[in-house]
């Protein structure tokens, strides 16, 4: 059933491929890690797709270049959690999917991200799999809402 993943030119179609073509390497290894039943190799790639969006994001936002995660989730946060009065039409429009996708980063950053690239984790294909799926769906809707790195 993983074997389409090994021979997809662009398992996260073309339009995020399109959007985001630093991430192409890291996104067809990890979809050839998940093909060979490399879970941990697979979320380890899949951590290199998101840190790309969120630095699209965080330059969407106006934030410049932090060190880590946690440096860019605040600031994101700050963003979002500044006074309503202060925020123009269109951030209140844009607000409910940065808060989503703030969500998003910062539950992958406890679930997945720390435990993978500190070595307190490995994950088996399934779990691969499950990570997956979420960075695509993640990556999928920062190209919905026009953002990307060109």
């Amino acid at each position: 059933e993983y074997t389409r993943l090994h021979k997809e030119p662009a398992p996260f179609g073309q339009a995020t491929a399109d959007a985001f073509p630093l991430a192409i390497r890291d996104i067809e290894h990890g979809a050839k890690a998940l093909a060979y039943g490399l879970g941990t190799s697979c979320v380890f790639h899949m951590m290199r797709v998101m840190e790309l969006g969120l630095k699209v994001l965080a330059k969407k936002l106006g934030i410049p270049y932090a060190p880590s995660w946690e440096s860019y989730i605040s600031q994101i946060e700050k963003k979002i959690t500044a006074q309503h009065k202060t925020k123009g039409i269109k951030w209140k429009r844009d607000e409910p999917f940065f808060r989503e996708v703030l969500g998003d980063l910062q539950a992958v950053k406890i679930a997945w991200r720390n435990p993978t690239m500190h070595i307190v984790r490995h994950y088996d294909q399934d779990e691969g799999e499950d990570v997956f799926r979420a960075v695509k769906r993640f990556m999928g809707r920062l190209v919905e809402k026009g953002l990307s790195q060109v």
